[in-house]
């Protein structure tokens, strides 16, 4: 039985734990985040700030998956509005690209996009109508759509021209692979990522495919391996750990998850690692992770094989920002987008939280309940 379930706050879709295929290319990195140099976050991190316009034509819910590419913005609210934003490098509102609806160039589910750089094109993947969009990269008009063929969340072009999805179709009676491989006109070439674990309850960021220095990678938060892929191979390139803390054994999940039971509670009261995700630049990967009822985020400084690990309320006391949560992506010179907002920062601010000169003037310019600010940092 194949389905799909999705819903506001959090995204329930048939999760795995997976059984990693590996290649004679087998070199992979660890990384353990509970070895870390003792490192205060403001001598490891630089930040800045983007204030984002606030007018009815962009009220943002929220932000899912940004880029920063050629001097704009792209903010994909999937949760609220449901729309993908354009803005300047200044924060100044854009255009949206493309409208809700069921019609050709519109979209009900615009669950994550990519950029092709190479063609002038921006690809929105509709998770509902499960449709690929296209829209031109210069004036956002729309240009075509294609039909999918398979369930799937993200999608991420290879250098050779075929595409990596990361598989959306969940099945509870045999097993499915979480990367699918096509040919630009969507035929299957290869499935990678085998399945163990299904269940009905999905946590944590959904889109783990991304791609960085035209390099594809994609993972899964049960499993402890990050993997690139290159033409029709899967390679794993690194391996997390987390101090005493594990990844819950698939006999765990099978057993809080039987019979399609909802096992995110016994998984967040566990010892296990309750999810982990990756984001990646040309010198840091960042591995936000859940363990304890505690945040964590871990670097790797990949030049000089240093590991740094933090609490969220390190992070955001050593920077002064009063709330760091998760990236949703990354610019063109290889910073992190997160965000802050404005009527929590006010709030913190009013209780005696110290925060950075540059964000005090940014939300003395700001109302409650405008857009959110971007912090980037590397």
């Amino acid at each position: 039985m194949k389905h799909i379930i999705y819903f506001l706050g959090f995204t329930f879709l048939l999760i795995s734990c997976q059984s990693p295929e590996r290649t004679a290319k087998d070199n992979v990195i660890p990384i353990e985040f509970s070895k870390n140099e003792k490192v205060e976050p403001k001598s490891v991190l630089s930040t800045s700030f983007v204030k984002l316009q606030t007018n009815e034509d962009c009220l943002l819910g929220g932000v899912d998956q940004a880029e920063e590419y050629n001097g704009r913005y792209f903010l994909l609210d999937f949760y609220v509005s449901r729309t993908l934003y354009a803005f300047d490098n200044k924060g100044t509102f854009i255009s949206s690209i493309g409208k809700r609806g069921n019609g050709p160039g519109e979209y009900n589910g615009p669950f994550s996009f990519c950029i092709n750089k190479e063609r002038g094109i921006i690809h929105i993947v509709d998770l509902d109508l499960q449709k690929v969009i296209n829209y031109s990269l210069k004036d956002y008009q729309y240009l075509s759509e294609k039909q999918l063929p398979f369930a799937c969340f993200a999608m991420e072009y290879l250098p050779n021209g075929d595409i990596a999805w990361y598989n959306g179709e969940a099945d509870t009676e045999n097993p499915i692979k979480n990367v699918i491989l096509t040919d630009e006109t969507m035929n299957i070439k290869k499935e990678m990522m085998e399945q163990e674990f299904s269940s009905g309850y999905k946590i944590g960021m959904v889109r783990k495919l991304y791609k960085q220095n035209n390099v594809v990678s994609a993972y899964s938060h049960l499993h402890p391996l990050l993997f690139r892929i290159e033409n029709d191979t899967i390679i794993p390139a690194y391996q997390f750990s987390f101090g005493n803390h594990q990844l819950a054994p698939v006999d765990f999940l099978k057993k809080e998850g039987a019979d399609n039971r909802n096992y995110i509670p016994a998984l967040k009261a566990s010892p296990y690692v309750y999810f982990y995700e990756v984001y990646e630049n040309n010198k840091l990967l960042c591995v936000p992770y859940f363990v304890d009822n505690t945040m964590f985020f871990g670097f790797y400084d990949k030049q000089n094989s240093k590991v740094y690990n933090y609490k969220q309320d390190e992070l955001q006391q050593s920077l002064s920002i009063g709330a760091f949560s998760s990236p949703v992506g990354m610019t063109s010179d290889n910073k992190f987008i997160s965000l802050l907002r404005p009527g929590l920062l006010k709030e913190l601010r009013e209780e005696g939280m110290n925060l950075d000169d540059r964000l005090n003037s940014l939300i003395a310019q700001s109302d409650t309940e405008d857009n959110p600010i971007l912090l980037l940092f590397w």
